[in-house]
């Protein structure tokens, strides 16, 4: 910040359902019991502790985690495990400077990698239509640009346990 460094013990938080709602979708190819899928989950994380140098902070239009999983079913159960990419959005305002935010995929980001487990149960199912309830914990590590300036970033890692219905 100004040529020197600024260093902020950072908190985040989710909000699921603040700006763009959260959302997951996936696609498995299944051999038997046993299957390799690409996921991709579309997470947020606001900084709860902001100061007078930074305004606000959140990586809000995507903290998106895309995931190469491997799954195992056991008759209803579903386990599973990933590694994957993290692309972050950062929504930046800093003091005295103007709000660094990109929309859509000039805003995205390579930021670092992430994993995954999860457990997954599903609860109804017909020739047509399956529902399923499934709980996950992610852990990620991203370093995401504050500004166009490639030496200021900020580093966000995350670890949250997520919870889904979906069909």
């Amino acid at each position: 910040y100004d040529n020197t460094t600024y260093v902020h013990q950072a908190k985040y938080e989710p909000n699921a359902f603040s700006d763009f709602p959260y959302w997951v979708v996936r696609s498995e190819f299944w051999n038997g019991d046993s299957a390799l899928g690409l996921e991709i989950v579309h997470h947020k994380v606001y900084l709860k502790n902001t100061t007078d140098k930074i305004k606000s902070f959140s990586v809000s239009d995507g903290y998106n985690l895309v995931y190469m999983n491997y799954a195992k079913r056991i008759n209803d159960h579903i386990l599973r495990g990933g590694f994957g990419l993290i692309f972050g959005n950062p929504d930046v305002m800093l003091e005295d400077r103007p709000r660094y935010l990109k929309r859509h995929l000039e805003g995205m980001f390579f930021g670092g990698l992430s994993a995954q487990i999860s457990y997954e149960r599903w609860l109804y199912q017909n020739d047509q239509l399956f529902l399923n309830f499934e709980t996950k914990l992610t852990h990620s590590y991203a370093k995401l640009p504050i500004s166009e300036n490639a030496s200021e970033f900020a580093l966000v890692p995350d670890t949250a346990i997520h919870f889904n219905i979906g069909f």
